[in-house]
């Protein structure tokens, strides 16, 4: 399997998995064309690198291509006991907005290259799904509506109680996707007004049932099922420092800053020696990092933008287009150029 970074659970790449087989694809040469052996899908505590992962819906996306909402019929695939204890832990909590935090506090440690948060704007509130990078383009809109799909089931499952009856748990659902041919499939599935080109992928939640007492409330018991799901999920979890160092790698040359492993060290307040002793002890290195990001900013550019690709090469730290199309087509197995038809189409 390819180098390439932070892990997501096994569990995720397993809900599409088995959802490709049931559509009758061959869900082996799928997965083994992106890098990913199928058999590291058996022990749901077993991580598919977060690279590999995103590739996966790619491809999907293609085998699928007349199925585009295909992303919301993944859920029902993802084993449950995946959240059992997470669930039991919104079920015992305070109210919504406790059930959500724990929420966003075990979804963050089930994939480690995605952020979920709770978050308060103008007196509305909102459940928001972004990546650290700003790499939201380099993920699928499949994949984004699996993610929808299950926040909106877990939930809906979890917190029944947690909510009046008669008021909508979800008064609108922001996408970043632009709007697809079939949106009123998008309304009809989650019941409410979807808007699509937005800056975000969110849920709004409005503030009347956030805050709405649970009767079946118990502290005890939302804090160790809690624990629990932590447990759980974090028997495989990869060391932050290798996600923090990506986030600054990725900053600096979004900035035009030429990343060096001394700017690095500096930036994560430790000397070079130490650093390179940490990545090493995470089974790491300064160039596979690096590389991952000038990778993932690549294909970003090469995908959202029209700049040329010696630009492109240049933006990420590529001293001249030779050198940059030998990595990407190392990367991607394809150039530059033929990654950009392919994916502008």
């Amino acid at each position: 399997m390819k180098d390439s970074g932070p892990g997501v659970l096994a569990s995720w790449p397993g809900a599409l998995y088995r959802f490709l087989v049931a559509q009758g694809h061959d869900a082996d040469a799928l997965f083994s064309s992106c890098g990913v052996d199928p058999e590291l899908l058996n022990d749901l505590t077993n991580r598919v690198p977060a690279l590999n992962e995103v590739q996966l819906w790619f491809k999907a996306e293609e085998l699928l291509a007349d199925t585009q909402h295909f992303g919301l019929l993944v859920p029902p695939y993802l084993y449950q006991n995946s959240f059992y204890s997470l669930s039991l832990a919104m079920q015992s909590s305070a109210n919504l907005k406790e059930a959500l935090d724990c929420m966003a506090r075990c979804l963050d440690m089930i994939n480690e290259a995605i952020l979920f948060q709770l978050i308060e704007e103008k007196g509305k509130y909102y459940l928001r799904y972004e990546l650290p990078w700003g790499l939201r383009t380099f993920v699928s809109n499949s994949e984004v509506n699996a993610v929808f799909a299950t926040l909106y089931h877990t939930i809906m499952q979890s917190v029944a109680n947690i909510r009046p009856s008669d008021v909508p748990l979800f008064s609108r659902v922001y996408m970043m996707q632009k709007t697809p041919p079939n949106p009123q499939f998008y309304e009809d599935y989650f019941g409410t007004e979807v808007v699509f080109g937005h800056q975000y992928d969110q849920l709004q939640i409005e503030e009347e049932i956030l805050f709405y007492a649970n009767p079946a409330a118990n502290s005890e018991l939302a804090t160790l099922n809690e624990q629990m799901a932590k447990d759980y999920i974090s028997r495989s979890t990869q060391d932050p420092l290798i996600i923090k160092a990506g986030d600054i790698l990725m900053s600096n040359l979004r900035q035009g800053i030429n990343p060096r492993q001394e700017k690095l060290a500096s930036d994560l307040h430790m000397s070079l020696r130490q650093l390179q002793r940490k990545l090493n002890d995470a089974g790491e290195t300064y160039t596979n990092i690096l590389n991952r990001v000038r990778h993932a900013l690549a294909c970003e550019a090469l995908r959202t933008t029209n700049r040329s690709i010696s630009q492109i090469a240049q933006d990420v730290g590529f001293s001249d287009q030779s050198n940059f199309t030998k990595s990407f087509k190392r990367w991607e197995s394809q150039s530059p150029a033929d990654y950009r038809k392919q994916h502008q189409a």
